[in-house]
C-alpha cells in the first residue's frame, strides 16, 4: 500500500483498480497472495488501519445503499 495516498478517494481507487500500471489493486493483491504480499508487521500494521476505512465504504454500499462514489465522498467529507 502507497503511503502517499493522503485522501478516501485515493485509498478506493488504490483498493479498487490500483494505481497505474504495475500497481495492482490492493483488492487483486489480496485475493491472489493473502497477506503474504505484506513483508514487514510495519507494513500489515498499516494495512490493517486502512482496512477499517476499506470496510466501512463496503458497509455504506452493502447496508445503506450508496452508491460508491457517495460513499467515498462521504467519508472523505467526515476526515
Amino acid at each position: 500500500m502507497n503511503r502517499q495516498v493522503n485522501t478516501v478517494p485515493e485509498l478506493w481507487k488504490e483498493w479498487t483498480v490500483g494505481l497505474g500500471p504495475g500497481n495492482p489493486s490492493i483488492r487483486q493483491l489480496e485475493a491472489q497472495h493473502g497477506p503474504g504480499w505484506r513483508t514487514s508487521s510495519s507494513a500489515a500494521n498499516f494495512f490493517s488501519r486502512r482496512l477499517r476505512i476499506i470496510n466501512e465504504i463496503q458497509r455504506m454500499i452493502d447496508f445503506e445503499g450508496l452508491s460508491e462514489d457517495e460513499a467515498v465522498n462521504r467519508l472523505e467529507a467526515r476526515r
